[in-house]
């Protein structure tokens, strides 16, 4: 009804570079793309519901630590979709601890918008921007191997202790799971 809301044409590129990134983003994970009733039942969960949830927001996780394994990549990834007018921030303590980044292709992304979602590993807390869809994934852990040639003068066989970690590109990487 209003004829001065015309797109420029610089509209119409970045709509369409954003769509780009979605298709990225859906072909990025055989998560995205569920054949069949069970496995959604199984892998799919909404958040943000009940009598407390915050209008317009949707927030959904993908898991792929159950069943077959779908994906070698990403073990989990968190979808929310602000559809309101200002930035939301959601806690999910169930994910407080886990190591999520936002998804690749968005941190490169066109839009310098979605690149300011957060999430707090402290609390399991997401800010996404107003109507914004952010894409959060959680790599798979990759197995390492370590290979030590180290000559022990009288070594008697017993535990080796390790100290350390590794910084990214091993965001999985847990000192306190070895055995």
């Amino acid at each position: 009804a209003d004829p001065s809301l015309v797109p420029a044409s610089d509209d119409i590129l970045m709509t369409a570079e954003l769509f780009q990134e979605l298709l990225q983003i859906r072909y990025s994970s055989e998560l995205f793309r569920l054949e069949t009733f069970d496995e959604v039942q199984a892998r799919v969960a909404f958040h943000n519901t009940g009598p407390s949830q915050i209008p317009g927001l949707v927030v959904m996780t993908i898991s792929d630590m159950v069943g077959p394994d779908l994906d070698g990549e990403y073990e989990r990834i968190v979808v929310l979709v602000n559809a309101g007018d200002e930035a939301q921030t959601f806690t999910l303590a169930a994910l407080a601890g886990r190591r999520l980044y936002l998804h690749p292709v968005q941190a490169d992304s066109v839009d310098p918008v979605v690149k300011t979602s957060t999430y707090d590993k402290a609390g399991g807390t997401f800010v996404v921007p107003a109507r914004t869809t952010a894409v959060f994934v959680e790599q798979e852990a990759q197995p390492v191997a370590v290979t030590f040639n180290v000559t022990v003068p009288d070594y008697t066989p017993g535990t080796i202790y390790l100290a350390g970690g590794f910084p990214d590109p091993y965001p999985n990487w847990d000192p306190a799971g070895i055995a």
